[in-house]
């Protein structure tokens, strides 16, 4: 597995899963996960992509197997998350086209804001502008802030009770729940609670006047992830955007119609990469 070794900075893994043709010179898609995940909660994107791009799925820092250096006591902002994505697309050679879900899209936007080189397209899935007040109260579940909820609750306390929140319908595979508050937990719930102190320093909404790459947006169809503001944002921010809404109404889109959205994801850059190559 590629790991990023980096002096007095914490270690970065990312897994590669490459079916495309060895002959063919295939275009790196980075998938990254959001708010205490990892790239395994990309797993069933995988089978949809891997035969036609170099699908890259990256931990952020502290999470999955980048533990490697981590100190959660060490703060840290949106400028090192930045700068942690930008070690691996060097290590790839980059640029590449990115993909990310919920925190890892607002990742994506300073990304691409802040280092337009490294970002071919990029790819928003139920990605928020922020994590605004509001949201951060949602997110501690009644308990005074959201550090208090993670404190209390742990990794897979507070997922689980999120998964009833905001992510799933009652009707999902409760085996799949099950799984997702199971990974999660396999993150010291002190590494989420570093995080928690961290991404509230993005603004998405900043960045939008520096996006120049191709955008496609694929969010819920109604609920949280997807209101008239978010949407009005988007477009007139961005003017070459596509969104394209889902049909539902929970924020975990990317689990819940993997098959949909992966072969929207892969129409959208294969497109692009099409006509880069016809030009």
């Amino acid at each position: 597995m590629p790991f990023v070794r980096r002096p007095g900075k914490p270690g970065l893994h990312y897994t590669v899963d490459d079916f495309t043709d060895p002959w063919k010179d295939a275009p790196y898609l980075v998938l990254q996960h959001g708010f205490g995940r990892s790239g395994r909660f990309w797993y069933n994107w995988v089978p949809h992509l891997a035969g036609r791009f170099k699908v890259v799925r990256p931990d952020l820092r502290g999470l999955g197997q980048s533990t490697e250096n981590f100190d959660p006591e060490d703060r840290f902002t949106i400028g090192d998350y930045v700068a942690d994505v930008a070690a691996i697309i060097a290590d790839l050679g980059g640029p590449v086209h990115y993909c990310g879900e919920s925190f890892g899209g607002l990742l994506g936007l300073e990304l691409t804001a802040r280092r337009p080189e490294l970002v071919k397209s990029l790819t928003l899935v139920a990605t928020p502008m922020r994590i605004s007040p509001e949201a951060q109260k949602m997110m501690s579940l009644g308990y005074p802030t959201w550090e208090e909820a993670l404190r209390t609750l742990g990794a897979k306390g507070w997922s689980e009770a999120m998964n009833g929140e905001l992510r799933f319908p009652p009707d999902a595979d409760r085996v799949m729940i099950a799984w997702f508050a199971a990974e999660m937990a396999k993150n010291a719930t002190a590494n989420l609670i570093a995080m928690s102190r961290a991404v509230p320093t993005a603004d998405g909404a900043a960045c939008l006047p520096e996006i120049k790459v191709p955008v496609l947006g694929l969010y819920p169809k109604q609920g949280r992830s997807n209101d008239a503001a978010l949407m009005a944002t988007l477009k007139t921010g961005i003017p070459q955007i596509e969104i394209v809404e889902i049909a539902c109404e929970y924020h975990a889109i990317q689990m819940l119609e993997p098959e949909l959205l992966a072969d929207k994801g892969a129409a959208f850059v294969g497109g692009l990469e099409s006509a880069a190559k016809a030009s």
